[in-house]
């Protein structure tokens, strides 16, 4: 049998009641997908990759920044390389990525911060305090360290395009997991590597298209029922809908619409 991998994506929300302020969650929804090829789980793992917005990662509160705006990016970076529970890290090592190998500290930031430690072992601190200073001896808010942090960004992307060529050729050697929390919403995503599991009888058991990624397959559902005859009289009656939407918004003079959850339809005159 061949190495399979399930990836499970679980998603959760958190439902409030706006008179009485409480709420609960929302029981996890799961969805499933069964992969045994490299590149089809490569795939997976790029649709739910998320790397952060630069300006949302920099921001300390309205008017401040964590670190010198035109340096943002490549602090980013090194703190999502130095930081073990970081997503890309945490995929890194469950395709045993050579990070040291791959990358030396030398050749990531080319600086004489001996003071710094191994790369993947101790961060230094890149941020500042509210007043623009920090107290000390690695950084003040635009200074050296926060200009060699960006001057390494190249290659910190180029690491991580290694890692995903690496990503498309191999399976990985452990399971792994990672989580994305926002307000009111977790999504948790988990890869678990069986040895000695029959695929296509998974992917028949989870309902999932074996080495097809959760976008494929949705497209995949969506075009077998576009071609269905149910989805062609669908399509018909959405279109006849529309073509009246236009009319009645040319015959009465109307310039803008909105349409809410319901299908309600308000037009009015801009």
């Amino acid at each position: 049998m061949k190495t399979t991998i399930i990836y499970e994506k679980t998603t959760r929300t958190y439902r409030k009641d706006n008179w009485s302020g409480e709420g609960n969650w929302s029981p996890p929804l799961a969805e499933h997908a069964i992969f045994t090829e490299p590149a089809a789980l490569a795939r997976q793992i790029r649709e739910v990759l998320y790397l952060p917005d630069v300006e949302e990662w920099n921001h300390d509160g309205p008017y401040d920044w964590c670190v010198e705006p035109s340096y943002a990016e490549g602090c980013m970076w090194f703190e999502m390389l130095s930081n073990a529970k970081s997503f890309i890290r945490v995929v890194a090592e469950a395709y045993d990525a050579p990070l040291d190998k791959m990358l030396s500290i030398g050749d990531f930031y080319p600086c004489e911060a001996e003071e710094w430690g191994g790369l993947f072992d101790e961060r230094p601190t890149v941020a500042f305090s509210n007043n623009g200073h920090v107290p000390n001896i690695y950084s003040d808010f635009g200074g050296e360290l926060q200009a060699e942090l960006q001057h390494g960004l190249p290659n910190a992307k180029k690491w991580w395009d290694d890692m995903l060529t690496i990503a498309g050729e191999q399976l990985p050697a452990r399971s792994f997991e990672f989580h994305d929390y926002e307000h009111e919403y977790t999504e948790t995503h988990r890869f678990l590597v069986l040895t000695r599991a029959p695929a296509e009888e998974l992917a028949r058991i989870y309902g999932a298209e074996l080495n097809r990624t959760l976008m494929e397959a949705d497209q995949m559902r969506y075009e077998a029922y576009a071609a269905s005859p149910e989805g062609k009289a669908e399509a018909k009656a959405h279109a006849e809908r529309e073509r009246e939407l236009n009319t009645m918004m040319g015959e009465g003079g109307y310039t803008s619409y909105s349409r809410s959850d319901d299908g309600t339809i308000r037009m009015w005159r801009d």
